[in-house]
């Protein structure tokens, strides 16, 4: 499982406090490398979710893992038969 965020930025920074000024530019890489790895999984996860917004998904009103694992479930078979019947229309 990956570090969590704060944890990588927290030993970014005791590595700042320790080693002096002169690694600033190693850290900064760093941190913009872990901005630049969040950002695409943020985008990744959009391409996810824009069709279950665009279908008015915007909140699970379920409680309970096994309810909201049936809203979404429901969510990727109404994906799936959309994605057939555009499939089925373009091949013919």
């Amino acid at each position: 499982m990956p570090e969590p965020q704060s944890t990588i930025i927290t030993a970014l920074l005791e590595h700042l406090i320790t080693t002096g000024p002169e690694s600033m530019s190693q850290v900064l890489t760093a941190l913009f490398d872990l901005a630049m790895r969040l950002y695409w999984v943020r985008s990744q996860m959009e391409c996810l979710f824009a069709p279950m917004h665009q279908r008015d998904l915007r909140q699970v009103l379920v409680r309970g893992r096994r309810k909201v694992r049936c809203v979404m479930l429901l969510q990727a078979l109404a994906h799936n038969l959309l994605c057939a019947a555009r499939l089925r229309v373009q091949a013919a």
